[in-house]
């Protein structure tokens, strides 16, 4: 454990330090080490909804909250305070809360059983942010991918059908046309992309990005296909802290008002 005080004294290694604490028997790890860890992040120059979830999630699972909660009351502080007050307020989430407010806000069409929700709680983290994720996906309403894709050229084609099956059969007559030309050696596209909806053509001219695909751009082009489909759903994106992209389908201010409720 001596490895955990050296990797707290580097703010870029924290989670290291974090990760390591997650990995050890729970019988080594002492009050007073765990205060540390908490007293070094409150010290951190910055910290993330998710980065405070990670940490409220760590304690609890060691069954440490009281020294969570003793932290909590100690921040001087405040941002920092109300984040952390508002991830362990939603930790003590009740799932059928949840289910309740996704079909109030028509992300969902079906509530689960109770049966179903159980399943779902155990094949996840428990947390309201996982339970939603599951409804979710099992709505088919949320498409999340690398926005890395490890090849060239990037298939936005691919990822536009992709999106479109998450639509709820709004997108189902959507077609994708792309044209990727490439220089002698191979290496930079020259990309033109064409989408044919609603009997309009939408155009795109991603820039070559290497491997990545430029998320921003296809998100726009979603929106305007949208709009002209006079759609009241788009496609919503969600802050994921890392090259993971993930959108959900449904009415923006509803989406919002569900990112903000959870802080997902």
């Amino acid at each position: 454990l001596d490895k955990v005080n050296e990797l707290l004294q580097q703010e870029k290694y924290f989670f290291d330090a974090v990760d390591v604490i997650e990995s050890v028997d729970k019988k080594i790890l002492s009050d007073a080490m765990l205060k540390n860890i908490l007293v070094h992040f409150a010290r951190r120059k910055e910290n993330h909804d998710y980065q405070v979830a990670r940490m409220v999630r760590t304690y609890i699972d060691l069954g440490k909250e009281n020294l969570l909660k003793d932290w909590m009351q100690s921040l001087t502080n405040k941002e920092l305070k109300e984040l952390t007050q508002q991830t362990y307020n939603l930790s003590q989430f009740k799932p059928q809360d949840v289910v309740n407010d996704l079909f109030s806000m028509g992300l969902i069409d079906k509530k689960p059983s109770e049966a179903e929700i159980k399943v779902m709680m155990e094949e996840r983290s428990g947390s309201a942010g996982s339970l939603i994720y599951a409804l979710l996906e099992k709505q088919n309403v949320i498409h999340m991918f690398d926005a890395e894709t490890g090849f060239v050229p990037a298939d936005y084609d691919v990822l536009l059908m992709q999106f479109a099956s998450k639509s709820q059969g709004v997108l189902k007559d959507m077609k994708v046309w792309m044209d990727a030309k490439s220089d002698k050696k191979g290496e930079d596209f020259n990309y033109t992309i064409t989408v044919l909806a609603g009997s309009k053509a939408f155009n795109i001219k991603p820039e070559d990005i290497g491997d990545w695909y430029d998320v921003a751009l296809v998100s726009k082009l979603l929106d305007d296909i949208l709009q002209h489909l006079s759609s009241p759903k788009k496609f919503v994106s969600v802050e994921t802290g890392d090259q993971t992209a993930s959108f959900i389908f449904g009415e923006p201010s509803k989406v919002q008002a569900l990112i903000k409720k959870y802080k997902l």
